[in-house]
């Protein structure tokens, strides 16, 4: 019984996760000066010189905190249930979760422009890790979910693979040529991404023995 309740809010950060993300992007919005959604990637709301840098941190040291205890509550579920792709899925969202909170923590982004230090290198290497953990993790959730016989949450899983895959190659395009549409093609992609943690976890919580379905 205590096992199923630590599951359950375990589970439950996944929901409180990505509104904690969307909040802190626009309250990062409000506080930061001649900052546009359209157009400024979302790392430099904490980036070395952003001025709400210190009120940002800790919301997304807190974001990150919560995906990864969803990602142990997920795995400790998957785990019950079949294991395989699912328990891996799970176990790349707690190391995303984890090298965002390296990341925000320790490699804040460089100014655009400006020399690369060793923290800014650090910061595109590890937001590479984090985007190519985040295509892996989904597709193998999604085979979990087939599995165990949610397949339109499986398809709806594919989906956000196709259009963080789509999106992420635009915001790519987008920050190579200064389009100044990044800022707008990078929330598509992260976008996809906590929405999906949103779904499945809503999902998974509603599916949490003791929970009514």
């Amino acid at each position: 019984m205590m096992k199923n309740s630590i599951q359950r809010m375990l589970v439950a950060c996944g929901i409180a996760a990505p509104v904690l993300y969307g909040v802190a992007v626009i309250i990062g919005g409000i506080i930061t000066p001649g900052y546009s959604h359209l157009a400024h990637d979302i790392s430099g709301l904490i980036a070395s010189y952003a001025p709400g840098k210190g009120v940002l941190d800790p919301i997304f040291v807190a974001y990150n905190i919560l995906l990864m205890a969803f990602g142990v509550g997920l795995l400790s579920r998957f785990a019950e249930q079949a294991k395989g792709v699912g328990v891996a899925g799970a176990a790349i969202i707690i190391v995303i979760g984890a090298f965002g909170l390296v990341l925000t923590i320790l490699f804040p982004r460089d100014p655009i422009g400006a020399e690369q230090t060793f923290a800014g290198i650090m910061h595109i290497v590890f937001a590479g890790l984090m985007s190519i953990g985040t295509m892996t993790a989904v597709p193998l959730v999604a085979l979990h979910l087939r599995k165990i016989g949610l397949r339109g949450y499986a398809v709806y899983s594919f989906i956000t693979l196709a259009v963080v895959l789509v999106s992420g190659i635009w915001a790519v395009s987008a920050a190579a040529t200064d389009s100044g549409v990044l800022g707008l093609a990078e929330r598509i992609t992260i976008g996809a991404f906590v929405l999906w943690v949103y779904v499945i976890a809503l999902k998974m919580y509603k599916r949490s023995p003791g929970s009514v379905r």
